[in-house]
């Protein structure tokens, strides 16, 4: 659904680009998970740190303009059959490993004693997505490919007033499930 849905809204007159994301700066998150860094294991009895997990498509980090940093994003073969990967922001990348680059490094997520390692494949820069006076604890990027997909904001890149477009898009889902809602559409600037 969510590919179908993701090709059908690109395709529409106005749209430069479409996204998924189950996050949106700069207050609405979904997740925070807890994590176990390899090179830095949680002293036994201590709480593992957490941070904002944001499940994101490949472009997303281009359509929002964030810019990559060190690493690479997302790419199509980030999948659920490859080895899991993560990107990570500025602040996670300094507050974990501050005098060294984040890239490669590994983690257990989510308390998982029996999970395979996540890798850390690229940093980019912050986004708010718990507020705007957070202090920026830092934001784990995970590929919607490797996870979850109950749940997701299309964010849409428009060439021409996104309010034109909206009907169009409605459309668009309509025609793949019409049972579905659309729901908490705004634009950036609004949310």
């Amino acid at each position: 659904f969510w590919s179908q849905a993701q090709e059908r809204i690109a395709a529409l007159p106005g749209v430069a680009a479409v996204v998924l994301g189950d996050a949106l700066p700069p207050t609405r998150v979904t997740m925070i998970n807890n994590f176990n860094l390899e090179d830095k294991p949680t002293p036994v009895g201590q709480t593992e740190p957490a941070t904002p997990w944001v499940a994101v498509t490949p472009k997303y980090f281009d359509v929002l303009g964030i810019t990559v940093l060190e690493g690479r994003p997302f790419h199509a073969l980030d999948n659920a059959d490859a080895p899991p990967v993560v990107v990570v922001d500025q602040a996670w990348a300094q507050r974990f490993f501050p005098n060294e680059s984040a890239v490669g490094k590994r983690f257990v997520a989510g308390g998982c004693t029996t999970c395979p390692l996540t890798t850390v494949v690229g940093v980019v820069t912050d986004v708010k997505y718990v507020g705007l006076d957070d202090p920026g604890s830092g934001t784990v990027y995970w590929a919607m490919e490797q996870g979850r997909k109950t749940f997701m904001y299309f964010l849409v890149r428009t060439a021409i007033d996104p309010v034109s477009v909206l009907a169009s898009v409605r459309n668009a889902i309509r025609e793949l499930d019409p049972t579905l809602p659309l729901s908490r559409v705004t634009t950036i600037d609004e949310s």
